[in-house]
This record gives C-alpha cells, sequence and structure tokens, in this order.
C-alpha cells in the first residue's frame, strides 16, 4: 500500500471522528420539524421524541423531586386574598348574576336592584372564607385535583421546549466530547494504518472507517458521564463532565421547571382544564355548596319565594362550573405571589443535589441516546464511505 496513504490514514480517522461526532451534535436538536418526503427524512432524534423525553421526566419529577402538595403547602390565605381580592369580587358579582338570570330569568330581573344588590354583597363579604377554604382544600387534596405529572408531560411534550430544555444543559458538553472523538479517532488511525501496512489489503479501509467512526462517537459520548466519581489521574482530577458541572445544569433544570412548566398560571389553568378538572369542580362545588347553604338560610324567605329550595343543588353546580372557568382569571394578579410560595425552583434544585449520580443522569441521558441506533448506522456509513474512497484513490 503506497505510504501517502498510509500517513493520511491517522488523519483522515481524526476528522472523521471529529466530523461525524460534531454531526451528530447537531443531529440530535435539527431541523426541529420533519425535513424529507414520506418516510425519507429526518427529524432532530430530541424534539422527535419529545413525547418519550417528557414521560421520564414527569416520572423523575412525581417520583423524586416534587409532589403536588408541597406546590400549596406554603400559600398563605390571607397574603393570597390581599392579591385577588378585587378580580374575586367581579367573580362573585358575575357568577351570582349569571347563575341566577340563567336559572331564574324572570325571578331575577324581577327582583328590585338594591334586592339583588344584598343577594351580591352577602356573597362578596364571604370572599375571606373562600379564599381560606380553598387553600385548606389545595393542600389538603392537591394530589387529587391536579395531576402535575400529566401538567409536564404535556409543557415538555413540546418538541420547541424540550429542546431548548436539553440543549441548555448540554450543549456546552456536547461541544468538549468532540474533542474526545477527535483524539480517539487519531489513536484509532495509527493502529489502522500499521495493521494496513503489515496486511496491505485495502478493503480494511471501509470497514476501519465504519469502526472508527461507531468507537469515536460512542466513546465521547460516554465520557460525557465517566468516571461518574472523581479519579486522580496523574495528580489531575479526571470526572466526567455531566457530573462536575452538576451544579450549573441543576440550576438550568429547576429554573427551566419553574419558569416554563410549572408555573402558577399553568396550574391555575390545570385546576381549570386539566385531566382532574370533574375532582377541582367536586371541591369548589362543596364550598359553593356550603355558601350557598348559609346564605340561603339567612335569606330563607326571599329564596323561598323566589327561587326555590328544590332548584338550589343546580345551582350550586352551575356556579361551582362557572367559578372553575374564572379561577385562572381570578387568580391572575397573585401570579408572582404564588410562584414565591410555591418554590418550585428552589425545591427541584434542593432535590436534584439529592440524587445519586444514575439518578442525575436521567436529566439528560435518555434526550442524548434517543435516536441511537439510527444514528449509529448512519456515523458507520460516513466512516465507510470515507474509507471506500481512499481505497479507490489512485495512489492506493
Amino acid at each position: 500500500m503506497h505510504w501517502a496513504v498510509l500517513l493520511s490514514i491517522p488523519l483522515v480517522a481524526a476528522a472523521l471522528g471529529l466530523g461525524t461526532r460534531a454531526l451528530i451534535v447537531v443531529l440530535l436538536f435539527k431541523p426541529r420539524r420533519f425535513l424529507g418526503v414520506g418516510p425519507l427524512g429526518w427529524q432532530g432524534a430530541v424534539p422527535r421524541s419529545a413525547t418519550k423525553l417528557a414521560t421520564v421526566n414527569a416520572d423523575l419529577i412525581t417520583g423524586r423531586l416534587l409532589t403536588t402538595q408541597e406546590l400549596f403547602t406554603d400559600v398563605d390565605a390571607q397574603r393570597l386574598l390581599a392579591h385577588v381580592e378585587q378580580p374575586l369580587l367581579r367573580t362573585i358579582d358575575t357568577v351570582a348574576h349569571e347563575t341566577l338570570a340563567k336559572h331564574h330569568p324572570t325571578v331575577w330581573e324581577a327582583l328590585p336592584p338594591f334586592v339583588q344588590d344584598i343577594v351580591v354583597k352577602r356573597l362578596q363579604a364571604s370572599g375571606p372564607w373562600i379564599v381560606r377554604e380553598l387553600v385548606d382544600r389545595l393542600r389538603t387534596n392537591a394530589d387529587w385535583i391536579v395531576d402535575i405529572r400529566d401538567v409536564v408531560i404535556k409543557r415538555l411534550s413540546d418538541p420547541e421546549r424540550m429542546s431548548r430544555l436539553v440543549r441548555s444543559m448540554t450543549i456546552a458538553d456536547l461541544r468538549r466530547s468532540t474533542l474526545a472523538a477527535l483524539a480517539f479517532g487519531l489513536v484509532a488511525g495509527v493502529g489502522e494504518a500499521i495493521l494496513l501496512a503489515v496486511t496491505g489489503w485495502s478493503p480494511l479501509l471501509p470497514i476501519c472507517g465504519a469502526a472508527i467512526a461507531v468507537g469515536a462517537c460512542w466513546t465521547a459520548g460516554e465520557l460525557i458521564y465517566r468516571p461518574r466519581s472523581a479519579h486522580k489521574v496523574g495528580g489531575i482530577v479526571v470526572r466526567g463532565p455531566v457530573h462536575r458541572h452538576r451544579a450549573g445544569i441543576t440550576r438550568t433544570y429547576a429554573k427551566t421547571i419553574a419558569e416554563e412548566v410549572l408555573t402558577p398560571e399553568v396550574m391555575l389553568d390545570a385546576l381549570a382544564n386539566g385531566v382532574e378538572r370533574l375532582q377541582a369542580r367536586a371541591v369548589l362545588a362543596d364550598i359553593v355548596g356550603e355558601l350557598v347553604d348559609e346564605h340561603a338560610m339567612a335569606l330563607r324567605a326571599l329564596v323561598k319565594a323566589t327561587i326555590g329550595t328544590e332548584r338550589l343543588p343546580e345551582m350550586k353546580r352551575t356556579a361551582a362550573a362557572r367559578a372553575l372557568e374564572n379561577l385562572p382569571y381570578t387568580a391572575r394578579p397573585a401570579h408572582r405571589y404564588l410562584a414565591e410560595a410555591m418554590a418550585v425552583e428552589r425545591t427541584v434544585s434542593y432535590r436534584v443535589a439529592e440524587l445519586s449520580d444514575a439518578e442525575f443522569e436521567l436529566l439528560t441521558r435518555p434526550a442524548l441516546h434517543t435516536a441511537r441506533l439510527p444514528l449509529t448506522i448512519f456515523v458507520a456509513l460516513l466512516g465507510a464511505a470515507a474509507g471506500a474512497l481512499q481505497m479507490v484513490l489512485p495512489i492506493a
């Protein structure tokens, strides 16, 4: 075999390791949407697997990092009322008028305005009690009335959001991993050159090219996580970059979960429209029922003469449904306070710090190893093509 080919092999192998690893880093995240015709094409491995990765994160969060009950433990009813008092009064007014006008339009409209005001103002006076009751029910029944696992899956199943999360946690280490692939390719290329110098069998070029491309990418991918524990090698402390940069990754993850996934706005929408909305409505119906019963007793003569006690259950259900629909609007001014009280970022950061190294890897490893088989086949073909090109050069 020509000496020029032998000398070029380590350089080509190094370039092959570097290039294929850099390409894999790109293909993990791009393109965000499927690009191709029919079944032929590609979508970034992370955005394509967003739902699967979201489920992994949801299981980790609900299993090890956070419970629904913890989100509402530190919510103070008095402070919450200070933020929502005015929209709550408007909501009570709206719900009362709509409910009574729907079930008893003729009677309600026939009442003198001052009588309507008496009814509404009596209900509005119960605002502080409503807030206290709602907070107490959330603290004791949070797991029953809102499913944060479902919330996490829905929010992180968005390909853009999942890609942004994984990229922000891993891109620096992924870029460094290309240097490991370069080193692997160079060392393996020297071995390939020696093997070919001894055998002189040029068909080994595409075989070795495929093996080097796959080996470089696999080694670079594993070295992101290995070794898990710090080891001294010649006075130098060696540890997998993901574990070495654990504090920064934790901050990024906790911040994203707090600001984009388990936000007050998202949680309130989950209460009103989530998979457990019927349970949430039942809780509100119970609160509304107690409130209506109390005021119906105080205004029993008026209720009996106008509404009729037999229609009260239906009115309670209607009022509870409308109150739940209005909940996101009513609580909007309290978003900042709720974010502070829920303390998602602080809690997630603290719990992630308690994870074992193997558990910590679940934050990133499933995302970086998704679509591993097709990517391995792809880089193997690229490596084989590079080796075949060397084989057919005139000087080979």
